[in-house]
């Protein structure tokens, strides 16, 4: 049987993921988990600007770390990298593991690393994060967590206190969001769409001194009030309320409810969704959701480059901008042929290379 080491993650939410399709397995019988403390810092960061390599001693975001024993018994060493940002690798990663999987992966930047490097990245694909009922070592997991935020960020300097008050927020919201965090059966669960309407509703990110979050309030609100104007009725959704939405963005606000439960009934209900790139032009975990439910997507166009590609017109429907947005919202909601054909597809993509045991077995099968 194959034999898997999670070496404990610097976080929660995106490796949940990974987390699931490995339980999932297990429970399948197809492979054997077992939990490691990872005591490492595994600092350093290159990062690809322009036509130079930059390094940096910070270690990189949502990258996790495993080990997989075939049964011819040889290791291979392999490296999760769920960051949004497509032009900066883990050094560790780099230098250490056989393979690494990354999540926003664009040839361009692949491209310009050393060959040796550049030859053992790979697409990882789209994500959404969730646990099943079948992962085990919590507490192990927990203990990893806090002993990375505290390797990684204590000093017993002036600054020791603040830093403290970090390590214990990041727990914290780690901790919080494994505690609210979906079961896998509620993306697999697909519900009759009982609505013909569009569907929008979106974050609003706060960081106002990023050039990136600036264009991505932009456009999401631009597409808000350009659906609103065309639809009318046959729209639902906007921004989920925040004090910085209520301020900067009041007349587009959403009524829905950003409660989980409540926004994923809507969600079911919709035969319509709107998808937008996430930050650093990584792929949302609403694509993953979206999909999961069958729905009929408009979609911005994804920079990514997965490992399967998502059709225009089979899996779902690209626009170019707000206004073409609008124009395919309003010409969809009339051709039941096309909605009927849409879903099918984004459903069975789904299934076949979103679904977490699907993709981490994909990926087992793939290294050697």
């Amino acid at each position: 049987m194959i034999e898997v080491t999670i070496y404990t993650p610097a976080e929660l939410a995106h490796s949940s993921y990974v987390h699931t399709g490995l339980f999932e397995l297990e429970k399948e019988k197809y492979l054997k988990c077992k939990i490691k403390l990872r005591l490492k810092k595994d600092l350093g960061t290159l990062e690809i600007r322009g036509s130079k390599i930059n390094f940096s001693k910070r270690p990189q975001p949502k990258t996790s770390f495993y080990d997989i024993k075939k049964e011819n018994k040889k290791i291979v060493k392999i490296a999760i990298d769920l960051y949004d940002d497509p032009s900066k690798f883990s050094i560790p990663a780099l230098k250490k593991c056989d393979y690494i999987f990354k999540r926003n992966f664009q040839k361009k930047y692949i491209e310009k690393l050393p060959k040796k490097y550049s030859k053992k990245i790979f697409s990882f694909g789209l994500t959404a994060p969730c646990i099943t009922k079948y992962r085990h070592s919590t507490l192990k997991i927990y203990v990893g967590l806090i002993t990375n935020l505290f390797l990684v960020n204590i000093k017993f300097d002036r600054l020791f206190f603040s830093r403290f008050v970090t390590v214990f927020n990041s727990f914290k919201s780690n901790y919080l969001f494994n505690k609210k965090n979906r079961d896998i059966e509620t993306l697999r669960s697909v519900h009759p769409s009982t609505k013909n309407h569009v569907l929008f509703q979106t974050r609003c990110f706060e960081n106002i001194s990023s050039l990136d979050v600036n264009k991505i309030n932009y456009e999401r609100n631009k597409i808000i009030s350009l659906l609103k104007n065309e639809l009318k009725l046959k729209f639902k959704g906007g921004f989920t309320k925040s004090k910085f939405a209520n301020k900067y963005y009041k007349h587009n606000i959403s009524k829905i409810s950003s409660d989980p439960s409540l926004y994923f009934n809507e969600l079911n209900a919709s035969q319509i969704v709107v998808y937008t790139k996430g930050l650093l032009t990584s792929p949302a975990w609403k694509m993953a959701e979206y999909l999961s439910k069958g729905k009929v997507i408009l979609a911005e166009r994804l920079l990514t480059d997965l490992p399967f590609k998502l059709e225009n017109n089979k899996h779902l429907l690209y626009f170019n901008n707000s206004k073409d947005c609008a124009k395919k919202a309003k010409e969809i909601l009339s051709n039941h042929r096309t909605i009927e054909k849409l879903s099918k597809n984004s459903r069975d993509y789904y299934n076949k290379y979103v679904d977490p045991p699907r993709n981490i077995k994909r990926i087992i099968e793939f290294i050697r």
